[in-house]
């Protein structure tokens, strides 16, 4: 995965290494900030967003960290959608075969119209 993008109204942000970074800033206690986040896989599959927050003097560090999984379809964000429709050979060999027909009646039609002239 490769960071592309990244945006928000409540702080700056930016990307360094294929890393997100938003701050500084004072964020009181209970408060939340959104950040937008574009990025672009080589391959579908299984990914794991993690984000984590560093607090200076933070007195439980382990609820700084939370984690949200994604399921990217296999071809490059596309929705793979099923086969419709008919197989169309039998039908386009008929139309060939009328084609012809036509092609032979006209003829015949031609060369009967030039004999009785």
């Amino acid at each position: 995965m490769t960071f592309v993008g990244v945006s928000s109204a409540d702080t700056s942000c930016s990307i360094a290494s294929n890393a997100v970074t938003c701050g500084p800033f004072d964020l009181p206690l209970g408060a939340t900030i959104t950040v937008g986040i574009d990025a672009t896989v080589e391959v579908g599959g299984p990914y794991e967003n993690t984000g984590t927050v560093t607090v200076t003097g933070d007195v439980d560090p382990t609820n700084n960290v939370d984690s949200a999984d994604v399921l990217v379809p296999e071809i490059l964000g596309i929705e793979i959608l099923p086969e419709t429709g008919m197989d169309v050979g039998p039908l386009a060999l008929i139309a060939g075969l009328l084609l012809l027909f036509g092609a032979v009646l006209v003829r015949a039609v031609d060369a009967r119209d030039d004999s009785t002239f």
